[in-house]
């Protein structure tokens, strides 16, 4: 079998930490206490160090689009990386934004989804964000819901 992405994808606040936390530990921990530096073995993929780690530095600039460049980066990460350090997390769906997919069957070995009944992830985000349910609400069921977020 040749290497490809293990995904942990998830809403935010729906359990991603708390799987990665047991995933990392099984995987590169031989001391018997957790620690949470282990939570680095699996980043999330949608982060600049990941892409600085594939990419020329100097083209991650203002300008850059990452969901164009998501493919590229899974490929040259799969080239660089063995299959134990192909674990990342996201908050990505497995879909297109602007015609650019996320990922695909030649990239991606297989997705864990988790999914947290939505009623608890507003109250958790709410209180991650320090917003008001009711205005998360909004937020949560309105048909604009993908925005472009900083990396």
């Amino acid at each position: 079998m040749s290497k490809k992405i293990i995904w942990i994808a998830s809403y935010p606040k729906s359990g991603n930490t708390y799987v990665r936390c047991l995933l990392a530990n099984y995987l590169y921990n031989n001391d018997a206490d957790f620690s949470f530096n282990l939570l680095s073995k699996i980043p999330k993929f949608e982060k600049t160090d990941v892409f600085k780690s594939v990419l020329n530095e100097d083209i991650l600039d203002e300008s850059f689009s990452y969901y164009k460049n998501y493919l590229d980066v899974q490929k040259k990460l799969i080239q660089k990386l063995n299959q134990k350090k192909l674990i990342f997390k996201t908050h990505h769906f497995f879909g297109e934004l602007d015609n650019h997919i996320f990922t695909n069957k030649e990239t991606t070995l297989l997705f864990i989804y988790l999914v947290r009944d939505p009623r608890e992830v507003l109250i958790s985000y709410a209180n991650h964000v320090n917003e008001s349910i009711d205005t998360l609400l909004k937020t949560f069921i309105s048909d604009k819901i993908i925005t472009k977020t900083k990396m």
